[in-house]
């Protein structure tokens, strides 16, 4: 890896969420003018990854942005292609119908929100040349996890530079401005799911407003920082960074707490992974929730800064079932923490200042699919992190390339899989500024 890390950021940067025909919400890697419609030819490969945040698919094709051009490849596999669009930033939603996407920068630093169609009886081909602007707002999109959020018939996003909450009716062509909501600066993040918005405020707590309508209901008092959501249902962790508990709010039910931190504490002290002299104390961190194969996947940073330091990566489950049994996911945690170490005590220079730290974890998962996994894990044989993929289905793991992390491991699946979005930008190019962040889950100084 070169110093230009990925990874999760800063508890002030961190959230997760999602909505969409199983992609997310936007990434900005910059862009510049170019000339449009020029398309070449992909070599067949692999199924493209979902490495960035902004990667949607329909049926039969994902879509994401590469530079400043919109990739398309084939689910089932093979040819793709790439066709240069101007001004390009990344897309933000993508049906059977249209693929849409962001523009910025467009004469005097305009951001504005383009679809093109998709035209079945061209096998299901995009037609950039075709395309047509669907809004525009001069104070741009807030970068906060992704800025845009879109279901094909509504838009919505938080203003950039009046963190308004704004929703347009991509039908009627106009904006559905809400009261107290439009008014609102402490707007900290949002999720389309399924007819509804939830959205979640410094000074309101979580909300819910039905999409096209004016009617809002608090649904929990507390501001969830982190959220993570499917079409259906809406997950959070109370604490800023220290878990208390897991909750998950069915948007045609109550909320109900799903998992409580106790119920956390014990299951890793009961399969062994709080055995350190000093588990007692340990803070619990939640360092990303994914969704996959209907359980809720939670990633635990178990650490404490009494010396000796200690820092424990754990995935833990449940099954989104009523009666839903709490479980450490033993093959991921083979992967990340494997028990027959005995720890690791290496000497870093951390958020608050320099320590030694035994580390029981070589690693973290960084985003989900129904089939894979996404680790970055340290190579103690070639002596640095690597990238590294697990199958679900066969139960293995390999390290491989960066050019296969960020070209063809995952792919944006139509299911509304889930994955970790606690990250800026693209995950293989990470500002410095959160270098100390990276310090205190990785077990070496490799990358330093």
């Amino acid at each position: 890896m070169k110093k230009g890390l990925w990874l999760m950021l800063i508890a002030c940067f961190i959230m997760g969420t999602l909505s969409g025909c199983g992609g997310k919400s936007a990434v900005f890697s910059g862009s510049g003018a170019v000339s449009g419609g020029g398309v070449s030819d992909l070599s067949a490969t692999a199924p493209p990854v979902q490495e960035k945040a902004g990667t949607f698919c329909n049926n039969w094709y994902v879509y994401y942005q590469d530079g400043v051009e919109l990739v398309e490849r084939p689910l089932a596999g093979g040819t793709g292609r790439r066709t240069a669009v101007a001004y390009l930033s990344y897309v933000c939603y993508a049906d059977n119908d249209w693929v849409y996407y962001v523009k910025e920068n467009i004469n005097d630093d305009r951001y504005q929100i383009w679809r093109a169609p998709v035209i079945q009886s061209e096998g299901w081909r995009l037609r950039v040349d075709r395309e047509e602007l669907v809004l525009e707002d001069k104070q741009g999109f807030k970068e906060q996890p992704g800025g845009v959020w879109c279901d094909g018939k509504y838009i919505v996003y938080i203003s950039d530079e009046t963190y308004k909450y704004r929703e347009y009716d991509i039908q009627e062509k106009r904006y559905n401005d809400t009261g107290r909501l439009e008014k609102c600066k402490e707007i900290s993040n949002v999720a389309i799911c399924g007819k509804n918005v939830l959205i979640s405020a410094w000074d309101d707590g979580l909300q819910q407003k039905r999409l096209g309508s004016d009617e809002i209901q608090q649904i929990h008092k507390e501001h969830p920082y982190y959220i993570t959501a499917t079409c259906t249902d809406l997950f959070w962790a109370d604490g800023f960074q220290e878990i208390k508990d897991i909750w998950r709010y069915p948007v045609d039910g109550q909320a109900q707490c799903l998992i409580t931190v106790q119920e956390i504490r014990k299951l890793l002290k009961k399969e062994g992974y709080s055995r350190c002299a000093l588990c007692d104390s340990h803070k619990y961190l939640e360092l990303g929730m994914f969704v996959r194969a209907h359980r809720l996947y939670i990633q635990i940073h178990m650490r404490h800064d009494k010396k000796p330091c200690c820092s424990h990566i754990v995935v833990i489950s449940k099954d989104l079932d009523a009666d839903g049994v709490l479980q450490v996911e033993k093959e991921l945690a083979q992967c990340l923490n494997p028990l027959e170490d005995i720890g690791k005590e290496v000497w870093k220079m951390g958020r608050n200042g320099g320590r030694d730290v035994t580390y029981m974890n070589r690693g973290l998962c960084v985003m989900m699919t129904e089939d894979t996994c996404l680790m970055y894990l340290e190579d103690k044989e070639k002596k640095r992190n690597r990238w590294a993929c697990y199958d679900f289905k066969t139960g293995g793991l390999r390290f491989v390339s960066e050019k296969d992390a960020s070209g063809s491991l995952m792919y944006s699946d139509r299911y509304h899989t889930l994955y970790n979005l606690r990250l800026k930008r693209e995950i293989l190019d990470m500002n410095a500024t959160v270098y100390n962040y990276i310090n205190d889950v990785l077990p070496n100084n490799y990358d330093f």
